[in-house]
C-alpha cells in the first residue's frame, strides 16, 4: 500500500512537471504587480509561467510601455523589471519580457 501510494503521488507530481505546470497564482499576481509598478509600463498584456523543473520557473511577460519613452528607457525598464521578478521568488530563473502594444479589441 505504501509503495503504491508513493508511486501514485510521484506520478502525479512528475506529470505536472512534464506537461508544463504553471506557477502558483500568487506568484503570477506578484509578477503582474511588479510589472504594473515599473516606471513607463502602461499595461500588462500577458503573464505566462511554466515550471521547467522542481525549482525552475520560466516567465514570459508581455507589457506595453508608454509611447514617449526612448529605446534606452524601455531597455532600462526591462532590465529593472527582470531583476525585480527574479528577486521576488528564488525559483524564477529565466525571464523573457516582450514590449508589445496593448491589444485592443473593437
Amino acid at each position: 500500500m505504501i509503495l503504491g501510494g508513493t508511486a501514485a503521488w510521484l506520478a502525479y507530481e512528475t506529470k505536472g512537471l512534464l506537461i508544463g505546470e504553471s506557477a502558483d497564482t500568487r506568484i503570477i499576481a506578484g509578477i503582474r504587480e511588479l510589472a504594473r509598478g515599473t516606471q513607463g509600463v502602461v499595461h500588462v498584456n500577458e503573464v505566462l509561467t511554466m515550471y521547467m523543473g522542481p525549482e525552475f520557473i520560466l516567465v514570459n511577460l508581455s507589457v506595453d510601455f508608454a509611447d514617449d519613452l526612448s529605446a534606452a528607457d524601455v531597455e532600462a525598464g526591462i532590465a529593472k523589471l527582470d531583476h525585480a521578478i527574479k528577486q521576488s521568488d528564488s525559483n524564477i530563473k529565466r525571464v523573457f519580457i516582450a514590449s508589445e502594444a496593448r491589444k485592443r479589441f473593437t
